[in-house]
């Protein structure tokens, strides 16, 4: 559904809104610059807990996940803050601009990416 889309580009934009003052009081502060990328893809994904009853973490497996990642690794590179994929965007950008950037290979497939214009 697209709402899964809307929440994750709203959370996107309050962290792209946030990401500057946050940077700028650390800085303010003498606090080590930590900056970050972005990587944003949405769809099914598989969440639970793993382990043992002694030893447990919370962890989710999927698709969107993997993608997700290299779309931050890929944001790096490219020395932008974020990257959306194709899939995502389609269910935000009525209500959130964006334009659409190259593209990139993941395996054997080219995807279209999107940074949001905020």
């Amino acid at each position: 559904s697209s709402d899964h889309r809307a929440a994750a580009g709203a959370a996107l934009v309050d962290l792209i809104k946030g990401k500057e003052p946050w940077l700028a009081e650390n800085a303010s502060r003498s606090l080590p610059i930590m900056d970050y990328t972005i990587g944003v893809a949405t769809g099914s994904v598989l969440s639970g807990d793993v382990g043992t009853s002694r030893l447990k973490f919370h962890d989710i497996l999927g698709e969107p996940v993997k993608l997700a990642q290299q779309l931050s690794r890929l944001a790096t590179t490219r020395n932008i803050s974020h990257l959306v994929s194709a899939a995502t965007f389609e269910g935000i950008k009525a209500t959130t601009p964006g334009v659409e950037v190259e593209p990139a290979e993941f395996g054997n497939r080219r995807l279209r990416l999107y940074h949001l214009d905020v």
